[in-house]
């Protein structure tokens, strides 16, 4: 199979990689086969997960365990070929985003009384919102604190000093943060995710 169009092109050239894609579209076809009622859409995303744990773990098996394993050829192929399921998926999901969120903006429009308290509707909101935003917080804390994110080795690493090529970031202030919340243009919010 040492040829341009397998090489270069659908990248399946060596036989491993048409192994593991064959193990893949099994797997994949033995997972749409599981019964709907007992195991929902999470449940399947879950084994899938699961699986390809094991799938990932069975390719650095066949591989040796290298300590750079996209230097082989077929770890590098079979990782592309894979990309293309993954990637897929997240961009799909992705792509939902913003017409589920429109939709349920309009829906909650649609669907108030006319006896609505929408004072209350958005204190409860905002509080809602602090609170899981404080949670998130903690949580960043502790586990930053935990692993000792940010904390200079002292055991024999070397530490390259920081020679003035850093550029500090634009710091915006509250203001433009808070009008940025508010697009000028929907649509280009909706094409750049910005929800």
């Amino acid at each position: 199979m040492n040829n341009v169009f397998f090489e270069q092109f659908l990248m399946v050239s060596e036989w491993k990689t048409v192994a593991f894609l064959g193990a893949l579209v099994v797997i994949l076809y033995l997972i749409n086969m599981l019964p709907k009622k007992k195991f929902n859409f999470s449940a399947k995303v879950m084994i899938a997960t699961v699986i390809g744990l094991i799938l990932g773990l069975g390719i650095q098996y066949v591989a040796g365990f290298p300590t750079n394993p996209m230097d082989l050829k077929f770890v590098r192929e079979t990782t592309l070929w894979y990309s293309l399921l993954g990637g897929g998926f997240i961009s799909l999901i992705r792509m939902l985003v913003i017409p589920l969120v429109m939709v349920s903006i309009i829906h909650v429009i649609i669907n108030m009384n006319e006896d609505a308290k929408l004072g209350a509707l958005v204190k409860r909101s905002l509080v809602i919102t602090l609170v899981m935003v404080a949670i998130s917080v903690g949580v960043g804390l502790v586990l930053g604190n935990l692993f000792e994110v940010g904390k200079i080795a002292e055991s024999g690493a070397q530490i390259v000093a920081d020679q003035g090529t850093g550029k500090m970031r634009e710091v915006k202030n509250i203001v433009d943060t808070l009008k940025a919340l508010i697009p000028s243009n929907p649509v280009e919010a909706m094409v750049k995710l910005n929800i």
